[in-house]
């Protein structure tokens, strides 16, 4: 079994609700898509998107 580690955080809960919909809407849990954009900042080296 891998090991796994746990991230704490504080979000708004409208915040919070909103991705949930947004992510349940596409199949996935909002800890899968956390850790979708974990990878995808190792993979890009930072922020997979531009920040203005």
């Amino acid at each position: 079994m891998a090991k796994i580690a746990s991230i704490s955080m504080r979000v708004n809960p409208r915040i919070k609700a909103e991705a949930e919909s947004i992510y349940g809407s596409l199949g996935m849990t909002l800890t899968e898509a956390i850790n979708i954009f974990l990878h995808k900042s190792i993979l890009e080296g930072g922020l997979p998107f531009d920040v203005r």
